[in-house]
């Protein structure tokens, strides 16, 4: 629970904090991406670097307004 409340508590800030968040998670998420790619592991949904990451995928963000 306390992982889903960090994932989404940056979008009640300001734009630019939630914008801050959302690259940082991003950045996160592609990182583990390159370690699964180099240990020879299939890549988790949104963490492949040549795909679109979460910014991308989740219509409706707040980024979007």
């Amino acid at each position: 629970i306390a992982l889903k409340v960090a994932d989404i508590g940056h979008l009640g800030e300001e734009l630019p904090v939630h914008c801050r968040w959302l690259g940082v998670l991003e950045e996160e998420f592609f990182s583990q991406g390159d370690r699964e790619q180099a240990r020879g592991l299939p890549i988790s949904p949104l963490f492949d670097r040549t795909k679109q990451g979460v910014s991308k995928s989740q219509g409706g963000s707040r980024s979007e307004f």
